[in-house]
């Protein structure tokens, strides 16, 4: 049971802000509209991005080819981001649920992932501040 719960939490953040990782943390010059990505096929525009594929290219985009301090910064601020519409999306689950279950769920992450955040915030600025 928990490795589904740990593949839901990755799979509805990943499908939530995996392509605002890349745009955020992303080489600004490399978008992906109207380009062609890695395996030569032609993105026409993000909303031709679906599913856990686009998310999850759209969150390694940003981190590539980047190393040491970059690689690092880049980390922290996607998964900030990240964390942050994941805990959007438990807002959300928690108002319009009825089960229990997923209301529980939806706790759960906002009061880990608000942790995490906080917890990533401070190194960023430990590291980073300028």
């Amino acid at each position: 049971m928990q490795i589904k719960k740990e593949m839901l939490l990755v799979a509805a953040g990943a499908l939530l802000v995996g392509g605002l990782f890349g745009y955020v943390v992303g080489d600004k010059s490399d978008r992906w509209d109207g380009m062609h990505d890695k395996w030569g096929w032609r993105m026409e525009s993000r909303d031709a991005q679906s599913g856990m594929h686009g998310a999850m290219g759209g969150m390694m985009m940003g981190l590539s080819g980047k190393t040491g301090d970059e690689l690092d910064e880049a980390f922290l601020e996607g998964m900030i981001v990240h964390h942050q519409g994941a805990i959007e999306m438990s807002k959300v689950l928690i108002a319009g649920t009825k089960r229990s279950e997923l209301q529980k769920l939806g706790n759960d992450i906002i009061a880990a992932q608000t942790k995490e955040i906080e917890m990533m915030q401070q190194w960023h600025t430990s590291w980073f501040a300028q």
